[in-house]
């Protein structure tokens, strides 16, 4: 089994970092996380790379969060 590690969502609007934890993600096409209790879905920008919605007139970007191992007896 695999985790994700946090990632830093970029509001491009007012350029705040805020460390998220990723709750769905499927590569090159979806991610959602959760930014202190409000979850984004971000959809896959071929273009540049990287994850981008917007929420409540805000811009968001991150990049592919990182994949870890699980060890079994969790």
């Amino acid at each position: 089994m695999y985790a994700y590690t946090k990632i830093d969502v970029l509001c491009e609007d007012n350029g705040k970092v805020i460390s998220s934890e990723v709750i769905n993600y499927k590569q090159n096409s979806y991610m959602t996380v959760d930014v202190g209790g409000m979850q984004l879905n971000l959809q896959y920008d071929s273009r540049n790379g990287n994850y981008r919605t917007t929420k409540s007139g805000l811009d968001f970007v991150a990049d592919s969060p990182k994949s870890y191992r699980i060890p079994e007896e969790y």
